[in-house]
Formats: structure tokens, C-alpha cells, sequence
């Protein structure tokens, strides 16, 4: 696979194709920043910009369940993903027309947060990272995972499987590029044919590259 083939920039806006593609960007915000491709070994690409936009339209073709999120942020209770959450509160307060929610392990920790954070607005699910049933029910409820749970070697592979199977788009912010590898071997073509989207390194750490 060309990593950054499948990702398409009109208008600023993400429309890319289903599959396993990786990306980088220069800021953490999981919603609203620009993202641009990566340069991956033995390959280069030429720089996009692209906006992420939760209002455009969903590859899944499922039926839903009673609660539809746009997006969950899952992992949340961390360091990142408190800064997410805190993100998404002040750009997506209620009356936004986005519905987002806030997930995790532990249902006391995730209250807490949205406490904190002054996430009022956002759902909460609880899920385990092995609990595999959890996270394909959580997936089925929204058009898209940010996920900040990691390591993701240890932690990631089946939040990614079960998107991949409920065509549900997905993106985190993993800096390990071998797992990454492994997703893209394991999962791109299952991707194509869900019509997931499933994209790595948004947001991941920077330092090491800025200062190589």
C-alpha cells in the first residue's frame, strides 16, 4: 500500500478512501488541525493539507444502535486524552450538532474527567482495551475512533480490528511505526472492502524528528 494514496485533499476537507493509510501532523488536536502526509521509507510524498470535518459523510452502512456519536475519544482518561477531551468541550459544547463521548476502562475515572474538563455534553462508554465484545459495541455506535490508548502494540490491535470489521474510521496518535506496519499488512484490505478509514501517527510525538 502507498500509505498517503489513499488520502484526498478538496477544500481542506478528509475524504479519503477506505483503508489503512499513516499519517503525521504537527499539533495534537484530534479535531480541526492540519494534517499532511508522511514520508515513510523508501518512499516520499508531496505535502496536503487536509481538515478534518466531522459533519462530512460516513462510509458505515450498519445499523445503528439508539445513541450515534460523530466521533468517541477513546483513552481518555490519560494525559492526551484529557487534552482532547478539553479540546473537544470548548470546540463542540452542546447545541454544536456534534455528538461526541468520552471512553475508557473506568467508568468512575471517565466521570471524573468530563467533571473536570467541563465535558458535560459528552457521552460516556466504558470499554476495555481486551475486552474485544466492548470495543465492537462501542465501535458500532460511532462514525469515528480517536484513540489515545496506549502502547498501541500492546493496547491498539483490537480497537483496530473491530473498526475494520464495523467500518468504523479510526485514527490515533501511535508513534510505533512497526505495529503500524503490522495494522496495514493485517487490516488494508479488510479496510477496503468495510469501507473503513484507518489512520495512524495523527498527532503522535514529534521531538525526535524536529530535532534530527
Amino acid at each position: 500500500i502507498a500509505p498517503c494514496s489513499l488520502i484526498r485533499s478538496h477544500h481542506h476537507s478528509l475524504t479519503s478512501s477506505a483503508g489503512v493509510c499513516v499519517c503525521c501532523a504537527s499539533e495534537t488536536a484530534v479535531a480541526g488541525s492540519a494534517y499532511h502526509t508522511a514520508r515513510v521509507p523508501h518512499r516520499s510524498y508531496s505535502h496536503s493539507y487536509i481538515h478534518l470535518h466531522l459533519d462530512r459523510p460516513s462510509s458505515k452502512s450498519l445499523t445503528m444502535g439508539d445513541v450515534f456519536y460523530d466521533i468517541v475519544l477513546y483513552g481518555a482518561t490519560g494525559f492526551t486524552g484529557q487534552l482532547a477531551t478539553a479540546y473537544m468541550a470548548a470546540q463542540y459544547p452542546a447545541g454544536s450538532g456534534v455528538k461526541w463521548a468520552i471512553a475508557g476502562r473506568n467508568k468512575a475515572k471517565l466521570e471524573a474527567v468530563v467533571k473536570d474538563k467541563g465535558a458535560t455534553m459528552a457521552g460516556i462508554i466504558v470499554a476495555d482495551a481486551s475486552d474485544e465484545a466492548a470495543l465492537l459495541a462501542m465501535a458500532t455506535q460511532t462514525k469515528c475512533v480517536a484513540t489515545m490508548a496506549g502502547p498501541f502494540a500492546r493496547y491498539g490491535g483490537t480497537l483496530v480490528k473491530v473498526c475494520v470489521e464495523s467500518g468504523t474510521d479510526y485514527v490515533d496518535i501511535t508513534g510505533e511505526t512497526h505495529w503500524v506496519r503490522e495494522m496495514i499488512a493485517t487490516y488494508d484490505d479488510a479496510a477496503r472492502a468495510s469501507g473503513a478509514r484507518i489512520v495512524h501517527h495523527c498527532g503522535h510525538d514529534r521531538l525526535e524528528f524536529g530535532v534530527g
